[in-house]
């Protein structure tokens, strides 16, 4: 137990800093959200529209590609 513990707790900063910075953006028809890879590249793209009722989001590897969108 103690070394799943250990791994846990020195394991975790990495697993957490997979992505970078995020952005957010408000504009007249609501929110978007950006979340980049820590290379710089878009990873994640999230639109909330003003009343946080609906939304779309996206999400991209590495080369740019979507990988999923609803």
């Amino acid at each position: 137990m103690r070394t799943a513990t250990a791994f846990l707790a020195f394991s975790a900063p990495l697993l957490l800093s997979a992505q970078g910075k995020e952005s957010t953006v408000k504009t007249d028809t609501g929110t978007v959200v950006l979340h980049y890879f820590t290379t710089g590249q878009l990873s994640t793209k999230a639109w909330m529209d003003t009343d946080n009722r609906w939304g779309h989001s996206w999400a991209y590897d590495r080369r740019g590609y979507v990988n999923f969108y609803r």
